[in-house]
């Protein structure tokens, strides 16, 4: 659903469970550029399709979580919503 980056580890978000991985959200980001993960935060690297709405600087998905939509990051993450 989401990879969340946390010091040098990336916390993989998924349906079922969380799995921690090593790297950087960076080089991740490249490799899943093909794939519509939008980063919506430095800390945030989020899967278009499980997201539920967004409102102000929040990302609501749909398993109920919220994610914080950082200002920096804001106009290029709205942008990449409306081509998704």
């Amino acid at each position: 659903m989401y990879v969340e980056v946390s010091g040098h580890y990336l916390y993989y978000h998924t349906i079922n469970e969380v799995l921690k991985g090593y790297g950087t959200m960076t080089n991740l980001e490249n490799q899943l550029y093909d794939k519509n993960f939008m980063r919506c935060n430095n800390c945030y690297l989020v899967n278009p399709h499980f997201i539920h709405r967004v409102s102000g600087n929040t990302v609501y998905l749909k398993n109920g979580e919220e994610l914080n939509i950082s200002r920096q990051r804001k106009k290029q993450f709205k942008q990449h919503m409306l081509s998704f």
